[in-house]
């Protein structure tokens, strides 16, 4: 079925919502009712914020919502979960309800624990002008990692809301 619950887990097949022009994850999770994205870029389920993103229940970049919704590739995905009532707390969960929302994304059957995908763009243009932009994922055992890289000279990359958000709340506060 495209929709299904269990418990406080709400399962979207993605293949369900796919039509075919989906690159990265805010393609995909604005065809699947209940999701929007806000004016600020904030990624909403039924009017409440999404507070983590994670990839097969790994939290890589899981706090970066902005920065997966942007740059992760569609097509390793299988189902995207949303989670209620989770605490950001591992040693808490179960026993505390902070009212959180997480989104898990579960990968396709070949996409397990134990391999590297990714996505990229590259171009190149007159006057010398270019752009590259590698997305790297890799979860090996124990080793989790993502790598979103822009190298270009064409004046666009990492924007000020995003480069607030790869920064904790208190270096935010002392550059204020």
């Amino acid at each position: 079925p495209p929709v299904w619950v269990n418990g406080d887990t709400t399962f979207f097949n993605a293949n369900a919502f796919k039509q075919g022009d989906e690159h990265r994850l805010k393609d995909l999770v604005t065809k699947i009712p209940g999701f929007e994205i806000d004016k600020n870029g904030n990624l909403l389920y039924k009017k409440q914020m999404v507070d983590k993103i994670m990839v097969g229940g790994e939290q890589i970049f899981a706090e970066k919502v902005k920065l997966m919704l942007d740059n992760f590739p569609v097509y390793v995905i299988n189902n995207v979960q949303v989670i209620k009532n989770q605490t950001d707390d591992p040693l808490l969960k179960g026993l505390v309800n902070d009212n959180k929302l997480f989104v898990n994304l579960g990968l396709n059957k070949g996409v397990k624990l134990k391999t590297a995908f990714g996505d990229g763009e590259a171009g190149i243009g007159t006057r010398g002008k270019y752009s590259i932009n590698p997305v790297l994922f890799s979860l090996y055992g124990k080793v989790k990692m993502g790598y979103i890289g822009n190298w270009n000279n064409i004046g666009n990359g990492i924007g000020w809301n995003e480069q607030d958000e790869l920064k904790s709340a208190p270096i935010r506060s002392a550059e204020q």
